[in-house]
């Protein structure tokens, strides 16, 4: 009966050995990521053509004013010649929820969320056995659109999970998100408002662990950046930050807008709008669709791009043209007004506001972002927990 209890014990010990050993080969070729604008890299900047983030001062594309931790992590496999692929559907301005479901908000109709960035990354691709998808989302939810259902935040990112693993993801890594109150947004509220960031940011978070507990662990990890984050701000000087609570950038943008137009109507269809300018009315588009005169009158009149603190400062100012160019313009017809071609139009078109001539020692970039700095620091933790958990190749 002892040898028979001892022959079990071996067993049950070759086995746990044998499922160790598989979960340390997990290799990984392909990382996916979905998200919002922490993680773009030119989503957004495409889909606005060259509207959002204004460039400069914002760097190429990126809410920042630099690479982003994306790039980083990029460029750290390039070095050590892993030819691991990088597949990035991160959208500035990206929720978590899908909120254009019940709500009539033109703003819904045209900001994305986890669930169509899932439709738009297999709308040319399926998930592989040695993906790793990176999913970072939810801070919009509570930041920009003011929803305080941290459930149904969970739940987007529950099912993106689902979707992950059952369409044949090896890894998924879910991010926190930060405390929102440390960032120098939270300075233009008062210590109420600024409560409520902290904790709706806290709740997040406790209900992701949560969340993370109902999942195999060997296959749904979690990367705490709040933890991360509050680590960098207490040994800031010794990685070479001197300014953890104030944005670096600040000019903000300031709109000048030379021509009123009539009303505009939103089709409440997924992902697309409808205007009437002056008579002249457009079939509902898709937001990329949109010229730049409709882009601009997008960004120019609904609260939630121009209110937007995790897209405000990134926006395009206008410049306010003169009397003489402004008669002329409108002579011109209905026709010119929607010319994507049209120089005088062109002219109206300003970047943001210059960039500061050194953001040396600041962790953020804007009231929201981080610097370029910060990015690097967050890529190099990111890739150390690559390296423990992952096999890469």
């Amino acid at each position: 009966m002892k040898k028979l209890i001892r022959l079990s014990v071996i067993a049950v010990l070759l086995f746990s050995a044998t499922q160790l050993s598989a979960k340390e080969q997990v290799s990984i070729s392909r990382i996916v990521i979905f998200g919002d604008s922490l993680s773009d890299t030119g989503k957004m900047y495409k889909k606005s053509k060259g509207w959002l983030p204004s460039s400069p001062p914002y760097y190429t594309g990126r809410f920042a004013d630099g690479p982003v931790w994306v790039d980083y992590i990029k460029e750290a496999f390039q070095k050590k010649a892993i030819d691991l692929t990088i597949i990035n559907e991160s959208e500035g301005g990206a929720t978590a929820a899908a909120y254009e479901k019940e709500s009539y908000n033109p703003t819904y109709q045209v900001i994305n969320n986890l669930e169509h960035e899932v439709e738009q990354f297999l709308e040319n691709n399926k998930f592989q056995s040695s993906d790793l998808v990176i999913i970072w989302a939810g801070a919009n939810d509570y930041v920009t659109n003011n929803w305080r259902d941290t459930d149904r935040v969970m739940l987007a990112i529950d099912q993106t999970i689902s979707q992950a693993l059952i369409g044949g993801a090896a890894q998924v890594l879910v991010i926190n998100i930060p405390k929102l109150n440390i960032t120098p947004f939270s300075n233009y509220y008062d210590n109420t408002q600024s409560a409520d960031l902290e904790n709706i940011s806290t709740k997040h978070n406790q209900e992701l662990i949560r969340l993370m507990s109902t999942r195999n662990p060997d296959k749904v990890r979690l990367f705490d950046v709040a933890s991360e984050l509050k680590e960098i701000i207490q040994n800031a000087a010794s990685l070479g930050f001197t300014n953890t609570d104030q944005a670096c950038y600040t000019k903000g943008y300031i709109w000048h807008p030379f021509i009123k137009g009539k009303s505009k109507q939103y089709a409440h269809s997924k992902s697309l709008i409808q205007y009437d300018y002056y008579g002249l009315k457009t079939e509902p588009k898709k937001m990329e669709e949109l010229n730049r005169y409709e882009l601009r009158e997008l960004f120019e009149n609904d609260p939630n791009f121009s209110k937007n603190p995790m897209l405000h400062d990134a926006l395009p100012s206008g410049q306010q043209m003169s009397l003489r160019e402004r008669d002329t313009f409108n002579r011109q017809g209905n026709s010119r007004l929607i010319d994507d071609d049209d120089s005088t139009m062109a002219r109206s078109i300003d970047i943001a506001g210059n960039a500061p001539d050194n953001c040396d020692g600041y962790l953020f970039w804007d009231k929201v972002h981080p610097t370029t700095a910060a990015h690097q620091v967050l890529a190099d933790r990111l890739y150390s927990f690559f390296e423990l958990y992952y096999t890469l190749r």
